[in-house]
Formats: structure tokens, C-alpha cells, sequence
């Protein structure tokens, strides 16, 4: 039995630039259509289904001094079903897709063709990709949830990746791409328990992800005159493994009021699984720029007609670390603390809340090991805002 039939159409302009004083280095115009078709299905009362088609069609147009993208456009098609089967305490969740992928380039006069390991000889590219997903859940009562995933998915590279050949401003780095990267592919698996008692919830999950022509942007030990790092997209195996896992305690008195704590903490790695010996060179055997492990806790507390959220967490000092050609350097851990505070009013029948917030509020110098420009600027500083929000 049909139960409900979607089409849904959207359409992108962006306009990004960089600006070098009062130079113009680099803008994109960018024309996104997308349109989706999807149809929903209820069989029987324990399945339940949906399988649709999208489209998408993305032009990008070049310009400014040195432009790090040529004329680039991308065509991606994809069909997809997506099913849904409840049996008492169990629930199984089984998708898939499959994609067909264009990504087609042309430089103008003003484009340097990239440097990269292909030469940068701008070929067209097509793929085809396949999807798949799979969970099972086990609900053993309303205290205890057991969810183990399975996933396979296949990745194009976009056209950064591929066509990519001058000065990137924004991340300070001649960007150099390689026009025959081939997709990206990763197997994951991922277990999840959940407990639940008296406003208690503890969430706890496992991951790993291991990655054939794992796509990142790799260091090769020069740079220009200008002082911009010389960089290349690259692909070699990779696994990223962690785990994450949240404490909360959550108190209603009614569906206005409330008080909600919450803890976490998590863990990531990026490990090098390649027998590449230009990557053990270069990134060694973990990928640099690796997020930190972290932990903190949040408070939220809704009473009458105020608000209020603190949020705490401390940034740990990397212990994984990778290369840069030379070894990467940890940066210092560090807390963040924000708070927000706001009130709830009525003004000529509109909802209004006042409040205040505040970022950093200890003022630490924050480098994160992941920021691309961690060696050249730190986060901001303590920050404080105030203003009105307007329900219309």
C-alpha cells in the first residue's frame, strides 16, 4: 500500500570569495538544482519501505587573480530503497543505492593547471558507486537497547580533489589535486548500548571504519615563494576506530519546565594500514590534523521563563600523532566554557527572549590539533553577546 508520494525540487546560488586587501584571488559562482522523488510503502505492519530517485546538476564558475578551481561542473544521479522490518523486540533496517557520478572540468586563461601527481591534464571523469546499509536493534525491555550496523559506502572524489592547482587563501596552501583519484571506499561496523533508569540515560558506542583509498590532503615538503605549504590530494588505506559514549540525566515537572545534565566523552583514531612508502614518509602512521580525544559535560535548565545552558569541555593534548614530513607537533589541552542565559517575554502578542551569551569565557589560547591554521591564529578570545529574539 502506497502510503505517501514526495517530489521535492531545490535550488543553490552561492557567491564566495577571497579577498587579498582590496584584491579579489578567488570567487566561485556556484548553481545547485536538486530534485528528489520519493514513494513510501506499508506492506504489512512490520514493513515498511522507501525507494526514490534524486538528481543533482552543480556548475561552478571561476574567477579572480588565481583562482585555485577552473570551471568545474558535477552531475550526480542516484536510485536508492531503503526498508524497515519490526518483529516484537527486534528491528532490522536494510538500504541501498547506487550512484552514477560526472565531474567534468575546463580551465579559462587566467588557471594554472594543477601540480599534483596526475599533471593536472583536467580529464572527465565518470563513476559508479554502490551504497549499502544494514542494523539490527534489540529492544530487551524499555531499560536496555542493543544496535549493531554493518555499512558499506563508496565515495567519488569531488572536484577539489581531482582539479584543484593554485593558491587555496582560506586554508593558506597551494592546493594541488589529482585527476585520478579513484572513489573512496569504506567498511563499517558499529555497536551501540543504551540504558535507561529513572531520567538516567547512559549511550555507549563502538566504531571502525577501514578505508581502500582513504582521499586526504597530503604535505609534500615545499613551498612557494609566496609562503603558501605545497599540498596534494592523495588516497591510501586507512583505518579510524573510537568509541563515544553520554551520561544524561533529564528532570521535567511539567512540558515547560525542566533541568537536563549531560556528560561525554570520546575517542578517535586515524591509523595508516598502506603499504605506501610516500605516506609512511610523509604522515607516518597516524594522519596528522587528528581531532583530540575529549570529555565535558552541559547543563540545561528551563524554569518559568528563563533559561539557561553552561557547556564545559576540555580538550585533551594528542597522543596520536602523525607527520608533516617532519613529526607533528601536540598542541597544549585546553577548556572551553560557554554559557548562554535567556528570558522569555510577551510584546504585543510575540513571543520575545532576551539573553545573553558568552564564548570562552576563561579567555585560554585554543589551538586545535585538527584547524588547518593552528600554528598561525588561535580561536577567539572571550566573547560576550547580547540581543533579542523574535517569534513571528
Amino acid at each position: 500500500m502506497i502510503n505517501k508520494v514526495t517530489l521535492n525540487y531545490s535550488y543553490q546560488y552561492g557567491d564566495n570569495r577571497e579577498l587579498l586587501d582590496i584584491y579579489k584571488v578567488n570567487q566561485f559562482n556556484s548553481r545547485r538544482h536538486a530534485i528528489r522523488s520519493e514513494v513510501e510503502l506499508h506492506s504489512q505492519d512490520f514493513w515498511n519501505s522507501t525507494t526514490g530517485v534524486d538528481y543533482s546538476n552543480l556548475s561552478m564558475l571561476g574567477e579572480g587573480l588565481m583562482h585555485y578551481l577552473p570551471n568545474v561542473g558535477s552531475r550526480e544521479t542516484g536510485a536508492f530503497t531503503l526498508h524497515q522490518f519490526k518483529l516484537q523486540a527486534f528491528q532490522l533496517d536494510l538500504g541501498y543505492r547506487h550512484d552514477w557520478i560526472d565531474r567534468h572540468a575546463q580551465a579559462d586563461a587566467d588557471y594554472k593547471t594543477s601540480r599534483g601527481l596526475a599533471g593536472g591534464t583536467l580529464s572527465p571523469r565518470s563513476f559508479h558507486l554502490n551504497q549499502f546499509s544494514s542494523s539490527v536493534q534489540w529492544h530487551y525491555n524499555i531499560l536496555l537497547q542493543f544496535r549493531l550496523s554493518y555499512n558499506h559506502a563508496e565515495r567519488a572524489p569531488d572536484v577539489n580533489e581531482l582539479y584543484a592547482g593554485n593558491n587555496h587563501f582560506a586554508i593558506i596552501t597551494e592546493e594541488n589535486g589529482d585527476d585520478k583519484l579513484n572513489p573512496e571506499i569504506a567498511n563499517s561496523i558499529e555497536a551501540e548500548a543504551k540504558i535507561s533508569y529513572q531520567g538516567f540515560t547512559l549511550v555507549a558506542n563502538i566504531y571502525n571504519n577501514n578505508f581502500n583509498n582513504y582521499i586526504y590532503l597530503a604535505h609534500t615538503g615545499l613551498s612557494n615563494p609566496g609562503g603558501f605549504v605545497k599540498k596534494e590530494w592523495r588516497a591510501a588505506d586507512t583505518e579510524i576506530s573510537g568509541f563515544e559514549m553520554t551520561l544524561q540525566y533529564q528532570k521535567k515537572w511539567d512540558n515547560k519546565q525542566g533541568i537536563q545534565f549531560e556528560g561525554f566523552t570520546d575517542l578517535v583514531k586515524n591509523k595508516n594500514t598502506s603499504d605506501d612508502e610516500m605516506r609512511k614518509w610523509a604522515e607516518g602512521d597516524y594522519m596528522p590534523n587528528l581531532p583530540t580525544s575529549r570529555y565535558g559535560m552541559q547543563v540545561r535548565a528551563d524554569i518559568r521563563k528563563v533559561n539557561l545552558n553552561i557547556a564545559y569541555t576540555q580538550f585533551m593534548k594528542q597522543k596520536y600523532l602523525g607527520k608533516n614530513i617532519n613529526i607533528e607537533k601536540a598542541m597544549p589541552a585546553y577548556v572551553m566554557l560557554s554559557a548562554n542565559i535567556g528570558y522569555l517575554f510577551t510584546l504585543r502578542a510575540y513571543q520575545v527572549t532576551a539573553f545573553v551569551s558568552g564564548n570562552n569565557l576563561l579567555n585560554v589560547e585554543a589551538r586545535p590539533q585538527n584547524s588547518p591554521l593552528k600554528y598561525l591564529a588561535p580561536l577567539p578570545g572571550r566573547n560576550l553577546s547580547a540581543g533579542l529574539k523574535i517569534k513571528i
